[in-house]
């Protein structure tokens, strides 16, 4: 069962979320309901969507958001807010999407269906068995912040370290899930490690920056709006 925790300093509007979820959802799910950021810090830890207030008191969903980001295992995070300045800030918490409040049902049920989906999609992706020398790695694509083109090798730069092979990147673009885009003829990154960008770069979770080629920033632009609806 999907297990759903909703952030949010105002109990009425948390609770009445957290009913809405329970109806809206395309399965069964769990759901809990915390006050505080640091109340879902000490007690939220098995959880699979969170659905954050950004503006709270004492810790921001902000603070929250990024502070999951160090965690091996951590949620899928949907940000609840009235201000749409902040969705801007998705990227730099890795989230993947936003509500703006007051929250509608029919917008509830399509991010519910988008991040559900996209959990039974993950669970479905098959780790890539990647030969490095003489051993063999087994890499999960969830763990791949990019792959980089280096002459007739690849290397996988992942959270556990890197991992270079022979192959073609064309290979991987088919293989590797739709979350994963080619910004430049040496880069393959994953959309869900992105924490900024520009028109001739983008920075990665870990902080490294690779190229961005001016003719795919268009393209690059449009991937971002459909991974993030």
């Amino acid at each position: 069962m999907i297990k759903i925790s909703v952030v949010d300093d105002d109990v009425l509007f948390g609770k009445n979320v957290t009913g809405l979820i329970e109806e809206c959802a395309p399965e069964p799910v769990r759901t809990t309901f915390f006050q505080s950021g640091r109340a879902f810090l000490e007690q939220g830890a098995d959880t699979d969507i969170l659905f954050l207030d950004i503006s709270m008191p004492d810790m921001s969903g902000m603070e929250l958001a990024l502070a999951l980001k160090e965690k091996r295992k951590r949620p899928v995070v949907v940000f609840l807010t009235g201000m749409p300045e902040y969705v801007y800030d998705a990227f730099e918490a890795e989230a993947a999407g936003y509500l703006l409040k007051p929250v509608e049902k029919d917008k509830l049920k399509q991010v519910l269906n988008r991040v559900i989906g996209r959990l039974h999609e993950t669970e479905k992706e098959g780790s890539l068995l990647i030969k490095n020398g003489g051993l063999v790695h087994k890499v999960a694509p969830e763990d791949i912040l990019y792959v980089e083109n280096q002459g007739r090798k690849l290397v996988f730069h992942t959270k556990e370290g890197m991992f270079s092979c022979y192959g073609k990147m064309e290979e991987y673009e088919k293989r590797l899930p739709a979350y994963f885009f080619r910004c430049h003829r040496g880069y393959l990154i994953s959309l869900k490690e992105v924490s900024s960008y520009d028109r001739i770069s983008v920075v990665l979770s870990n902080g490294e920056t690779v190229l961005m080629a001016k003719q795919r920033y268009e393209a690059f632009l449009q991937a971002v709006v459909d991974w993030l609806k």
